[in-house]
């Protein structure tokens, strides 16, 4: 049985009949949804229409109006924006995702020792200290820093692997120093 989307029920026209009046109704149901397709670049990345409840699927029907669509993936810049859907056209469109710059995604490191994950960064050079005027004394001036590519800690680093770290390093590096700078030496 097909059923008329709900959110194109066309508007209802009542009619007060009086006893023993018939009425003749001539119902002529006309489709009004057209096939809608977003084709990603890269072709795996996720599409979505964020105001309606539906999955996107490629080619599915949509009724005319406006729809916001997020296209997205990993390693690409998420991609919204508004589409106008028109009665009677089928809605066909590419949209091509640009790479975030600088970022490897998927490059790893596990260190042997304490099994902590690392995840590349690349580097880069970025204006450091209060840019908007707010800050401490000692936050100025700003200056121009710059870091190599680095491995960053995955998540945030326990006590146990703070402990494993600082054995694994005691040869190298002062008792001092271990107690007092931790963080920086996690990382090894």
């Amino acid at each position: 049985m097909w059923r008329y989307p709900k959110r194109a029920i066309p508007p209802i026209q009542v009619v007060e009949l009086a006893k023993g009046e018939n009425l003749q109704v001539d119902i002529s149901l006309e489709e009004n949804l057209v096939s809608f397709t977003i084709k990603p670049d890269p072709a795996d990345a996720n599409v979505r229409v964020l105001n309606i409840p539906d999955t996107y699927q490629p080619g599915m029907k949509l009724e005319p109006g406006r729809y916001k669509i997020e296209v997205s993936k990993k390693g690409y810049e998420t991609t919204t924006g508004w589409v106008e859907v028109k009665q009677g056209q089928d809605f066909y469109s590419t949209v091509a995702l640009k790479p975030v710059s600088g970022a490897i995604y998927g490059k790893t490191y596990t260190d042997p020792t304490t099994g902590m994950e690392f995840v590349y960064v690349k580097g880069g050079c970025y204006p450091m200290g209060d840019t908007f005027g707010d800050g401490d004394k000692d936050e100025k001036p700003v200056h121009e820093v710059c870091v190599d590519d680095l491995y960053v800690g995955k998540y945030e680093v326990t006590q146990d692997e703070s402990d494993r770290s600082f054995i694994r390093l005691r040869p190298c590096v002062s008792r001092w120093q271990l107690v007092l700078h931790p963080g920086v030496l996690a990382g090894g």
